[in-house]
């Protein structure tokens, strides 16, 4: 009887037989249509000893490694007719493949584990694993609808079976799904959801649960407009989660806290728990939800008034997402780089970002930012001087808004009346910010960036229609914001008072005002609005009488506005900012007002 060496030289030198070395050392069939007739050759019963003698090796030599060849022993299994060992060894290698972030790969081994459960393979355990690592894989790959009819499937599995553990976990599922801004977005069912799943969980002694529970109601009720609610909600989440050890819990939880924190103006509380949140993603190696932790941090320094590392958090948060291909981390993470450029004054690469987050949000089912998107690029546009193309992005958005997206309904609607005034149509601009305040309601987990422009706007606004009382009253109406450490708008907020203070002939009210404008737009490396600054006190030192003043100036007014015109990148749009009578005069240093 010839060795197996010797077989395996024979079939070499008749070239049937190639050496491989990955992904590990042995041998191949040359062409695909040998194997075949090899393969076919065999009975059906000697075909499934061979696999599962060849499993049953890779066990033994492998023995601390099975998960990496995880898909190759569920292959081997599911020939051989073992479809326990095959649900087993295909939920592991969709587990691998999630963390990997290799959707389409831990898709199929879903569907394999799955299908393999018909036989009654799996128990209800198993079967939780493999749907919601299947609907997990789903969402990850921006197949939302899809991944709630795999739950929707797990909810009806759990009552055939009269299994309330299985049905819960659905629940869980479908509740969390409905609760983020993806196509399927819908609260009020998410709502409902949460709710059942929070008594069931209290009703089976379900602490894991229940703190999952919580966590959503959390999120709803934050993105509803409830904050307080959202807060007491997400803290009891957290305590549950903290006291039985349930880290991932305490990580999703603590990521959502920070933006109820932030929507509360506590900026202490919401950094404290981006840096828990961020270190037990780092710990428990889940790269998606980190993403998601540092653009959180990009906005959280965005509104300490910390630009630099605004654009830090922000940048690291994008290599992550391009790395692991995480397309709604990605339309994230350039929401905010656009938000940060612009006030830098890079207007083109504002835009270029913000086109680029648009068309990601757009593959990944990610709603919001073709509403606050739009509306930051309408901004942009408008102090450019574009005026018809920011009123047209200013409508789109407050269209997404009210089809959409309703908690962004005001702040869309505050940046078309920002478009209005700065197409000279004050009256329109004042009645379209009174709709944009009536709106207006707390809690957004945007607040720091959406609520803060709604009330510059109508402090803006109400300049134009010289009515200097509700300048201040829109000003005081952030002190919250103050009160909780937020510093980016300190330079809008000191500037529209300071313009208030000018025109009612209060000049050291308006110096003083002004001063502490420059300061803060300085500090915050804002050029965005700097020069606007500056002009406004050239204009004081004018009036009183110090003309060189006055001119130097300018000249550093001119400086930030070269910047800006060298940063935009089309040249009509570059043409039409410095055609605006503002920016001539700041060109200009012996002009007048």
């Amino acid at each position: 009887m010839m060795s197996i060496d010797s077989t395996l030289s024979i079939l070499q030198e008749h070239q049937l037989l190639v050496v491989v070395l990955e992904p590990e050392p042995g041998f191949a069939f040359k062409h695909a249509l040998t194997w075949e007739a090899a393969y076919q050759s065999l009975l059906m019963s000697k075909r499934q000893e061979i696999h599962r003698q060849v499993a049953e090796c890779y066990e033994a030599l492998f023995e601390g490694r099975l998960e990496e060849f995880a898909a190759h022993l569920a292959w081997h299994y599911s020939a051989a007719g073992d479809a326990a060992m095959t649900v087993n060894y295909a939920t592991m290698a969709g587990e691998a493949a999630l963390r990997r972030s290799a959707h389409q790969e831990a898709l199929a081994s879903y569907e394999q584990a799955l299908e393999s459960t018909r036989s009654g393979a799996a128990d209800n355990q198993q079967l939780t694993r493999i749907f919601i690592g299947r609907g997990r894989a789903l969402e990850l790959a921006a197949q939302h609808e899809a991944a709630m009819r795999n739950y929707e499937e797990m909810a009806r599995l759990g009552n055939e079976r009269q299994d309330p553990a299985l049905k819960l976990s659905a629940l869980l599922a479908q509740a969390t799904l409905y609760s983020v801004p993806s196509t399927v977005y819908r609260p009020e069912a998410g709502l409902a959801l949460a709710q059942e799943a929070s008594y069931l969980a209290r009703e089976l002694g379900d602490h894991r649960a229940e703190s999952h529970a919580l966590w959503i109601l959390s999120l709803l009720e934050g993105f509803s407009g409830s904050g307080e609610r959202s807060i007491e909600y997400g803290e009891t989440s957290l305590a549950l989660a903290r006291q039985y050890d349930y880290r991932d819990q305490a990580a999703f939880t603590l990521n959502n806290l920070s933006t109820s924190y932030m929507s509360a103006g506590d900026l202490e509380n919401a950094g404290r728990s981006l840096e828990e949140a961020a270190a037990l993603w780092r710990e428990l190696g889940n790269l998606p939800m980190l993403t998601d932790t540092l653009t959180n941090f990009s906005i959280y320094y965005f509104a300490l008034g910390d630009t630099e590392r605004s654009l830090k958090s922000a940048e690291e948060a994008q290599q992550i997402s391009l790395s692991i291909g995480n397309l709604w981390g990605q339309a994230y993470g350039r929401f905010i780089l656009s938000h940060a450029l612009g006030e830098l004054g890079e207007w083109g690469q504002a835009l270029r970002k913000a086109e680029e987050c648009l068309e990601l949000a757009n593959q990944a089912g990610f709603v919001p930012p073709q509403c606050i998107v739009r509306a930051q690029m309408a901004s942009i546009y408008a102090d450019q001087g574009a005026i018809e193309h920011a009123l047209g992005l200013a409508n789109a958005a407050r269209e997404v808004a009210q089809r959409l997206y309703p908690k962004w309904q005001a702040y869309a609607a505050a940046v078309v009346a920002r478009v209005q005034l700065a197409a000279g149509e004050v009256d329109r601009a004042a009645v379209t910010i009174n709709e944009a305040v009536a709106s207006l309601k707390p809690g957004d987990p945007l607040a720091a960036v959406t609520e803060v422009s709604i009330r510059l706007i109508e402090a803006l606004i109400s300049i134009a229609c010289r009515d200097y009382a509700r300048v201040g009253s829109a000003c005081d109406s952030l002190k919250r914001f103050r009160d909780g450490g937020a510093r980016s708008y300190l330079a809008d907020e000191m500037l529209m008072r300071g313009l208030a203070a000018s025109a009612m002939k209060d000049l050291d009210t308006a110096r003083r005002y002004l001063e502490a404008a420059q300061a803060e737009a300085q500090s915050n490396m804002s050029r965005r609005i700097l020069w606007r600054i500056l002009l406004a006190l050239a204009d004081l030192e004018v009036d009183a009488g110090r003309p060189l003043e006055a001119e130097a100036i300018r000249q550093q007014a001119a400086e930030h506005v070269g910047f800006i015109a060298d940063h935009i990148q089309d040249d009509e749009r570059r043409r039409s900012f410095l055609s605006q009578d503002l920016v001539r005069q700041a060109l200009n240093p012996q002009s007048s007002r």
